[in-house]
């Protein structure tokens, strides 16, 4: 977790998407895993504070959901949209990463694209 808290401060581009046609699934993630992580060790505190089970505490930023939850969990989120035949110049339908947060800058790749 220490690395992905440094990757988010100083390659934030490199780890991080949020398209705009993502931001409602964003959004539904981010409620979906704030409402379970008290079961899974994580106390929610006062004023949007929530302390991992390793002690580090995050501020909840809805304005940020794919970063806040970078820094909460160690999974790497991929937020995947189902593109049409004919879309994008494909011939078939293919899934396209829209929005992400992942924990090594090289484990992915990011372009304009998204893909």
């Amino acid at each position: 977790m220490a690395l992905r808290e440094r990757l988010i401060a100083e390659r934030e581009d490199a780890v991080h998407r949020l398209s705009v046609g993502a931001r409602a699934a964003a959004d539904e993630l981010y409620a979906m895993v704030l409402r379970g992580l008290p079961a899974r060790g994580y106390e929610i505190g006062p004023r949007g504070m929530i302390r991992r089970p390793d002690g580090v505490e995050v501020r909840a930023d809805p304005a940020q959901p794919l970063l806040t939850l970078g820094r909460l969990v160690a999974e790497d989120l991929c937020l995947m949209q189902e593109v049409p035949e004919g879309s994008e110049g494909r011939a078939s339908i293919f899934w396209v990463g829209r929005s992400c947060a992942f924990r090594r800058a090289g484990r992915w790749r990011r372009n304009s694209g998204g893909r």
